[in-house]
């Protein structure tokens, strides 16, 4: 949390210091105008005088859009050495804290998806996590999870999401990988709230479900309109069964859920996405 507030008052600090500068070229470029073109005013000569004029105008667009471009420039950077930051930071946790033996766990479970979990590694620990990490296959599984159970909550639940963009990665989440990640939050000490909330995030995911979790909407359906109109929302039929019902919300998670790696541009727009998708599931499957 400290140094990312660190690098946010860099460039924090970077963009003040260019709008300072943006700020004094337009208090000092007046008086610069006001200095050369004061004689004019004397015996004014409206041609010098507009030609001038307009040839400051444009001087001084350039130089706002240069001062911009820079500002941009600097700005870019220092968000991907914060990005570049934050990798260099989780890779280490993995080292130290082992977890490689529980992301090697999730990604044998599909080994079929491996160029994906590839690149789901190195978007979160940069190409370096094979070459970084020493494989040591003589750790115990409950070690680890002991030891990630005493890290801030923050670090649990980046990696919880790592798992879980590894799980999800080919078709979705197998039910070997759904429940050795509900075993996992039950080893870390997370409560029964807290598991539900992650089993109504991810059972959309999921390519197999056993119908054993419900999360039935509050509000009552009273006629056949609202029905047809959740229906519709999954691109269904009225006439569709719950194993067609399922599989199209499944379809629509994997295109929509705003925790895939492919949706990281536009979450907000799928987590409105996935909360109707989801009211439509919950209330016709119920």
């Amino acid at each position: 949390m400290v140094k990312n507030f660190s690098w946010w008052l860099c460039r924090v600090s970077v963009s003040f210091r260019l709008r300072l500068l943006n700020s004094l070229c337009a208090f000092v470029s007046p008086l610069i105008f006001i200095l050369i073109l004061g004689p004019l005013f004397i015996d004014p000569n409206t041609s010098v005088f507009l030609f001038f004029f307009v040839a400051f105008i444009v001087a001084y667009i350039l130089l706002f859009e240069k001062i911009e471009k820079k500002e941009r420039e600097v700005g870019l950077r220092i968000d991907s050495l914060m990005a570049l930051k934050e990798k260099q930071t989780r890779l280490q946790k993995v080292r130290k804290l082992k977890l490689y033996v529980l992301i090697e766990k999730v990604r044998n479970f599909n080994p079929s998806a491996e160029a994906d979990q590839k690149r789901v590694l190195e978007e979160f620990y940069t190409d370096s996590y094979f070459a970084y990490v020493d494989f040591d296959t003589t750790v115990e599984e409950k070690e680890v999870i002991e030891k990630l159970k005493n890290e801030l909550e923050d670090v649990k639940r980046d990696f919880l999401q790592i798992l879980v963009k590894l799980a999800v990665t080919d078709d979705g989440i197998k039910n070997n990988e759904w429940f050795f990640l509900l075993r996992l939050l039950s080893q870390l000490g997370y409560r029964t709230r807290y598991v539900d909330m992650f089993k109504k995030r991810y059972e959309g995911l999921r390519t197999e479900s056993d119908y054993k979790y419900r999360y039935t909407s509050s509000s009552s359906v009273s006629s056949v309109e609202q029905l047809s109109a959740y229906f519709a929302e999954l691109g269904l039929p009225v006439t569709a069964s719950k194993v067609q019902v399922r599989e199209a919300y499944h379809q629509l998670a994997m295109l929509h859920h705003p925790d895939l790696p492919k949706n990281r541009l536009r979450k907000e727009e799928c987590e409105e996405m996935m909360k109707k998708i989801n009211r439509a599931y919950n209330t016709l499957i119920a």
